[in-house]
């Protein structure tokens, strides 16, 4: 006679599961969003990644976001989830003499020159990423895009 255990996810390990899984879902969505439509108009769509994990994508203010969640018992927490990734379907500008309030380049410091080059040359990839429009290309524009962010929020000012 055999003893059979029923094993019960919990949340926090359906979360664990998939932060453990994430770059495995990020090319997946990606290359589930490359066969939806063009990225400025996917709009909400629901997939299931296994039993235990919904992903989500959805473009918000021309960010395309990609979340996964757990399911408990058929049901998806939408209290809870994991960031995959963003990447923002529009042209990227950076403009440092708004940002930095000045009126002449003449006025930016070498640091502020040094912090605009990264930021322009981190557009230029996402940008050469985004138009090479693969599944596999996105997904790479998307890490940039991380980074991009990561690099405007620890500017000097």
């Amino acid at each position: 006679m055999s003893n059979a255990i029923a094993t019960v996810k919990t949340v926090a390990t359906i979360l664990s599961d998939i932060k453990s899984y994430k770059d495995i879902i990020k090319s997946l969505s990606f290359c589930q969003l490359f066969s939806l439509a063009p990225l400025d108009e996917v709009e909400d769509d629901w997939s299931t990644y296994n039993e235990d994990i919904d992903i989500n994508i959805h473009v918000k203010d021309g960010i395309v976001t990609i979340q996964a969640y757990p399911v408990i018992n058929g049901n998806t927490r939408s209290t809870e989830w994991v960031e995959i990734a963003e990447l923002n379907v529009n042209k990227l500008s950076f403009d440092p003499l708004l940002y930095y309030g000045h009126q002449d380049i003449g006025q930016m410091t070498p640091l502020q020159i040094a912090e605009t080059n990264i930021i322009e040359h981190y557009i230029e990839e996402i940008e050469h990423f985004k138009d090479l429009g693969t599944p596999k290309d996105l997904e790479t524009a998307s890490e940039l895009y991380d980074m991009y962010l990561q690099a405007i929020r620890n500017l000097s000012r």
